[in-house]
C-alpha cells in the first residue's frame, strides 16, 4: 500500500488525516513542520506528500520547492507547484515547470498534459490542443485523448471532435474512460 507523509503544523488536522488514511490501509507518517518534513522526504520513499501551504518555520511552497531539489522528479510536488503558480497567475513559471516534467519524462504524456492544462485554463485552445496532441503520441495518452476531444468541443470544433473520437475508438476500442467522457 502507498506510503504517505503529512506535513501540517496543526496536530488535529494531522491526526484526522492519519486516522482516515490508516483506516484505508495506507502507511502514514506525519510531522509538524516543513524543515523536518524535508528530512523525512530525503530519507524515505513516499508515494504522496500532503503539505499545508501556510506554516511556521517553512511554508508549504518552500517545502515543495526544496523537495524538488532533493527528488527532482517528484511528480506530485511538480504538479502542486504548477497548480499554485496557475492560481497565483504565474503562468510562465507554471509552463516552465511543465517543460521540466516533459524533459524528465520524455516518453510519458504527463508533461504535455500539464502543459495543455495550463493553456486550457488560460482559454488558449490552439496551444492546449497542440500540447494534448503531443501527449497522445506517448505512454499514458488516454487522458490526453479525452482532453483533446473536450477542448475541440469547447472551441466549437464539434465535427472535428467527433471525427477524432471515432478514429481514437477504432485504434483503442476498449478505452472505457474515453467512452465515458463522451
Amino acid at each position: 500500500m502507498a506510503k504517505i507523509l503529512i506535513i501540517d503544523d496543526e496536530r488535529a488536522i494531522r491526526n484526522t488525516l492519519r486516522e482516515i488514511l490508516e483506516y484505508e490501509d495506507y502507511t502514514v507518517d506525519d510531522i509538524d513542520n516543513g524543515i523536518d518534513g524535508l528530512s523525512w522526504i530525503s530519507s524515505n520513499d513516499y508515494d504522496l506528500v500532503l503539505c499545508e501551504i501556510k506554516m511556521n518555520r517553512m511554508d508549504g511552497m518552500e517545502v515543495l520547492t526544496e523537495g524538488l531539489l532533493i527528488k527532482p522528479d517528484l511528480l506530485e510536488a511538480q504538479r502542486g507547484l504548477v497548480a499554485i503558480d496557475v492560481g497565483q497567475r504565474r503562468i510562465a513559471d507554471a509552463l516552465a515547470r511543465a517543460k521540466t516534467i516533459e524533459k524528465q519524462r520524455p516518453k510519458e504524456a504527463v508533461g504535455f498534459i500539464v502543459e495543455g492544462d495550463i493553456h486550457a485554463h488560460q482559454k488558449d485552445c490552439p496551444k492546449a490542443l497542440a500540447a494534448y496532441r503531443n501527449a497522445m503520441t506517448l505512454v499514458g495518452a488516454a487522458e490526453a485523448a479525452i482532453k483533446v476531444h473536450a477542448v475541440m468541443v469547447e472551441s466549437g470544433q464539434t465535427a472535428e471532435a467527433d471525427k477524432m473520437a471515432t478514429a481514437w475508438l477504432l485504434e483503442h476500442p476498449v478505452d472505457d474512460p474515453f467512452v465515458l467522457s463522451l
